[in-house]
């Protein structure tokens, strides 16, 4: 019962807390940022929200900033527009599980475009085995 009320909460305060970032806050760099993941502690005094962000390290760095300095912010926010006992203390991370993955699926591609090119490279040579029809 405790495990299901979690992931309530976990999937409420990610809904919320996404929409106080696209509402509240004007930084143009938080435009293609989204909310992954959160996990919320035990004793819910502390969630951790995980974001991703397409563009280079630097940005990525920068939006986890952005996050962390409104994190006031958005804690009264969201404590207007959710009912619960306690809102926990906000601590954003980045994510960088997407980037790994894309990592991973490139090295996959490349093995495979490897594979393939030493798969022709092996076609070409071989000797021709057909046999003639002798008399």
């Amino acid at each position: 019962m405790r495990e299901e009320r979690h992931k309530k909460v976990e999937s409420l305060l990610k809904t919320k807390i996404d929409l106080i970032i696209r509402n509240e806050l004007s930084d143009r760099r938080l435009g293609l940022m989204s909310i992954t993941h959160i996990k919320v502690a035990k004793d819910f005094e502390i969630a951790t929200v995980f974001v991703s962000h397409p563009q280079d390290d630097e940005t990525r760095q920068a939006v986890v900033d952005i996050l962390n300095k409104a994190r006031g912010h958005i804690e009264k926010i969201l404590g207007r527009a959710v009912r619960l006992r306690k809102i926990p203390r906000l601590n954003f991370k980045l994510d960088n599980s997407l980037i790994y993955a894309a990592s991973i699926d490139e090295l996959l591609k490349n093995i495979k475009a490897e594979e393939s090119q030493t798969s022709d490279n092996n076609d070409l040579n071989k000797p021709d085995t057909e046999t003639t029809d002798e008399k």
